[in-house]
This record gives structure tokens, sequence and C-alpha cells, in this order.
């Protein structure tokens, strides 16, 4: 099998002319060759060499082709990619403008729908992340919701674990006690949904700590910052000794352990004991 530096001289090789027709299929195949060359810590002039051939599949892949969405979605990742290397907030807002084209030119029973809303949501979020515009975090909250019923099982979790996260953005943002309820039943929808050996099972169960514990500081329903604690003790057993997240998610289930322990007896890790005998004490 040749190596992916083989494949990209080979497709150089390859690439059609001006006419030919064949020569979108050859765009497209050695634009994303580069891209995925890039995203494995292939050089910058890669990202800029597959925008310069998605930009020219576009302009041979006019309105009304069929293949169309497919290139607009190509290139607003690259522009994606692109922001996150030069933090040029040009490269977001022409990514927004052309997966938003994407989107509507691709009908809701289309397989690949899910993906183009995901990146849609992904594009807006970071725009969002920037410049704090509640429209743009409302539209990435109904784009998450359209992606968690459209997206196949095997990326449902993910998909639902974005919905939540952002559901719990917009309730830190406006105190919206319906969107941290929210974030809360989408959260363990994710979690029931996520297999042991899934990378992403971490993240989902400390997520779903943080909103536990966000109700509970508001509401002081004890069920709640219990489940949080079981949830935190799983996530330590899944990260062990020398992780980098290991002491940051000690230092967050610590204050629970500590409310817990004046109140109710519960069977709480060692590493968390561990942990709080040799914390600080806090005044």
């Amino acid at each position: 099998m040749p190596t992916l530096d083989e494949l990209i001289t080979h497709q150089r090789a390859e690439l059609r002319p001006p006419g030919h027709p064949a020569r979108s299929a050859s765009l497209f195949v050695l634009a994303r060759s580069l891209y995925k060359r890039f995203k494995k810590g292939g050089s910058i002039g890669d990202l800029a060499e597959a925008i310069a051939l998605d930009q020219a599949s576009l302009e041979i892949n006019p309105v009304g082709h069929p293949d169309r969405p497919i290139f607009l979605h190509n290139l607003a990742l690259d522009l994606y990619e692109k922001h996150h290397v030069q933090h040029t907030m040009a490269d977001i807002q022409a990514a927004i403008v052309l997966a938003q084209e994407a989107t509507e030119l691709c009908p809701t029973a289309h397989p690949h729908r899910w993906q183009y809303i995901t990146t849609l949501a992904n594009l807006l979020n970071d725009r969002f992340e920037e410049q704090g515009s509640v429209t743009d975090l409302d539209a990435v909250i109904t784009l998450d919701r359209e992606a968690s019923e459209l997206c196949p099982p095997g990326h449902r979790s993910e998909s639902l674990g974005n919905f939540a996260w952002d559901l719990y953005k917009r309730h830190k943002l406006q105190q919206d006690r319906a969107s941290l309820n929210e974030a809360i039943v989408y959260g363990r929808e994710a979690l029931g949904l996520c297999q042991a050996e899934n990378s992403h099972r971490s993240i989902i169960l400390g997520n779903l700590a943080c909103y536990l514990d966000e109700r509970f500081k508001s509401e002081g329903a004890l069920v709640d910052i219990e489940e949080a604690i079981l949830l935190g003790q799983e996530t330590l057993d899944l990260c062990p000794e020398g992780h980098p997240d290991r002491l940051a998610m000690l230092d967050n289930l610590a204050p629970r352990y500590l409310y817990l322990e004046t109140k109710v007896g519960v069977s709480v890790h060692p590493s968390i004991i561990l942990f709080m005998a040799k914390r600080p004490s806090q005044t």
C-alpha cells in the first residue's frame, strides 16, 4: 500500500486539465489527500493547496449541480482548519456562508445532511466563542438538535454530548433553568449510548457531573450531587495516574465530597480520599 506522500505525488500527476470530464473528481481526491496530510501534521502549505483545489472544484460545479454541497462542505472544512491555525475571522465568516449553503442545498433525507449540520454548528460555535452572540448559540442548539436526530447510531452519543454541552453553555450565559435540565436529560442519554471503551466516555461523564453539580448548587437536591460524585469516580477510573486531566478531576470532585461527608455516608473513591489528605486545608 502506498504512503500518503506517494499517493499525493501520484494524484498530482493524474490531475486532469481544465475542460476534462474527470477534472472535478481529480481535484476532489487530491484536495482530500492534502487535507488528510495536513490533519496528520502536515504543513499549512498542504491546507492552502487543498483550499485552492476545492475553490476550483466549486467553479466547475455551479449552483444546481448535484455535487455542489460536497464541495461547499469541503471548502468550509478547509477554512475552518485555517481559522484554527491563523485565527483570521474572515475565514470563519466565509466558512459559515459555505456551510449554510451546503446545508440549504441538502434535503432532510440526504445521508450526509447530519455532517453538514454538524460542521455548520461547529463553525457557529467558534464564532460564538469569539464574539459572544447569543443568536449564534441559539442557532447552534437548533442545529445540534437536528444533527442528534439524523446522525447514524454510531455517532449519536457524541452528537448528544455536544448538544448537552451547548445547552449548558446557554444556561451559564442566561441562567436558563430549562436548558440546564435539558442538558442533563441529553447528557444522560449520551452516556447511556457510549460504550465503556469509547475515548469520549470520560468527557461525557465529566460534563454530566458538571451539569448535575450546577443544578445542585441552585436547587439543593442531594440526589444530584450524589450522582455527580458517582460519575466523577467513574471518570477517575478512566483516567489513571499520569493522565493530564486527572488532577483537575480530583479537584472538581473534592468539594462535592466535602459536602457529602457532612451529610450522608457515601462510598468514596480511594483516590479522592488520598487527594483530600494531601490537599491544603480550605478556610
